[in-house]
């Protein structure tokens, strides 16, 4: 159970995963480039400024909260007292929850993961300086962390059904999370062909870190319980985990990171005109989310054994986290190796961003309403790093020049469709992919919710261009608007 406790334990101390209805608004502008880097020329307008916003996403299938919504939880929240928990297991079936307390219970699956992503949108912007060519400019802080393919046998009903002195067998599984920031350039090119527009856009991405951590199973390994729960005893395991120096420390200097890289995303957007006055026809590939951030201030260690292992729960009773991950990877390292340095490796490690391949369809049935199917896929690579779950995403959706309105409609992670809600209302822009954790739900495992503040031309500064990509719009006083000239 340590590398699922471990897991957890990042997931809700660090705090929307793809903002479906803002990312494919045709008006979206710099903001489209975090699903496709060149998907910030779609935009009809010469300019755009993104003032800020924020988004998070949660979401597990390990253990859910019964009949709840997210007004419940914040409600509780709120209260003086803190809320009741009640374990499904412990209670009757008939039971009713008195106010200011929960049921929770947990699911049985084949494999087990949880991903959370919290992003705070700082200023930017994008600009077209010729017909074919535009710049932005973007900033943002993340959170994220992912526990993947944890085994079976860690599931609640399955460990307990698992008697002492019982050998089973572990998988290979994996826990990341990281916090940083990031200042980001991007570059859209376009290329008129006789149907339509292809554009190719990248984004380039400076990576400050703040704090990370993450433990790897490398390959099965056998496990079993120790009588009356005293521990655990390991065979031929393989365990990789590293972590910066601060991870639990409740106030870090931001001007002082401990880890610096980059990013890089690149996309490729074609478009089929139906007339010159729409794009029937949107196509779109990219490769998101290259690189990664070498954090310095940090310690690697490495346990294996080809001998059976014990490890006494007693023994780490007495950590807090106030004393850090230190204390437990040193008595981790006696009990394994007789030695509470033997585990060192390094003193610095990278972690790779959670890179992932994004496809995207168009149909626009006149120049207002549209029909897109998304989908995001994580690409697992080898070593430490975060992991994107693959999602697949039909949106219909309506975009106005001072409002949009998208319902998009997502599979995650092969197991849960969701309905979503997205508006924008002149500058504003509010949505959710999940709109169920809204209602009240009989099983809630996460949430998702986003907003943005962005600026644009008030009905002037429609670009002009080739007319064999889109017509010159015009503005009230019906003399086409030229494109900045610097």
């Amino acid at each position: 159970m340590l590398l699922l406790s471990v897991g957890l334990m990042l997931s809700f101390a660090l705090n929307a995963q793809h903002q479906l209805g803002l990312r494919t608004d045709t008006y979206a502008g710099i903001s489209g480039a975090f699903l496709n880097p060149a998907a910030s020329a779609r935009t009809p307008w010469a300019w755009d400024i993104q003032l800020g916003g924020a988004s998070q996403f949660f979401h597990n299938n390990y253990a859910y909260l019964e009949n709840t919504s997210n007004r419940d939880l914040l409600r509780l929240l709120r209260a003086e007292d803190e809320p009741t928990f009640y374990f499904r297991g412990d209670i009757s079936s008939d039971f009713k929850p008195v106010a200011n307390s929960l049921v929770y219970d947990f699911r049985t699956a084949d494999r087990y993961d949880a991903q959370s992503h919290t992003s705070l949108m700082g200023p930017g912007f994008s600009v077209q300086l010729t017909p074919y060519t535009r710049v932005g400019l973007f900033s943002a802080w993340h959170t994220m962390d992912s526990i993947s393919n944890v085994d079976e046998n860690l599931g609640y009903y399955r460990w307990n059904s698992i008697p002492s002195q019982t050998p089973f067998r572990l998988s290979e599984a994996q826990v990341a999370g990281a916090a940083w920031g990031e200042v980001g350039l991007n570059l859209s090119q376009g290329f008129p062909l006789s149907a339509g527009t292809m554009w190719l856009g990248v984004s380039l991405r400076r990576l400050w870190g703040q704090r990370a951590a993450y433990l790897r199973s490398e390959a099965n390994f056998s496990l079993e319980k120790l009588p009356d729960y005293e521990g655990l005893a390991g065979l031929d395991f393989d365990l990789e985990g590293g972590f910066t120096n601060n991870l639990t420390d409740e106030n870090i200097a931001f001007d002082e990171p401990s880890g610096r890289g980059w990013g890089l995303d690149l996309g490729w957007w074609y478009q089929i005109e139906a007339n010159e006055d729409y794009q029937q026809w949107e196509f779109g590939v990219a490769l998101l989310d290259l690189g990664g951030i070498r954090f310095a201030v940090a310690q690697t260690h490495r346990f294996t054994s080809n001998e059976l292992t014990e490890v006494l729960e007693a023994d780490y009773n007495a950590f807090s986290v106030e004393a850090g991950i230190t204390p437990i990877a040193e008595q981790f390292s006696e009990d394994v190796f007789g030695a509470a340095d033997a585990s060192r490796t390094g003193d610095s490690f990278r972690m790779r961003l959670a890179t992932s391949l994004s496809g995207q369809v168009r149909y626009n049935f006149n120049p207002y309403f549209g029909l897109e199917a998304a989908v995001i896929s994580g690409l697992g690579t080898a070593g430490a790093g975060l992991q994107r779950a693959t999602t697949l995403a039909i949106t219909p959706r309506i975009d106005q020049h001072w409002w949009s309105v998208a319902l998009p409609v997502s599979w995650y992670a092969g197991e849960t469709v969701r309905l979503g809600l997205s508006a924008r209302l002149g500058p504003l822009v509010v949505g959710t992919d999940d709109l169920g954790s809204y209602l009240r739900t009989s099983q809630w495992d996460g949430t998702d919710a986003y907003f943005a503040v962005k600026w644009f031309p008030l009905g002037l500064g429609k670009r002009g261009g080739s007319s064999k990509r889109r017509r010159p719009h015009r503005s009230r006083g019906g003399k086409p608007v030229e494109c900045y000239k610097f």
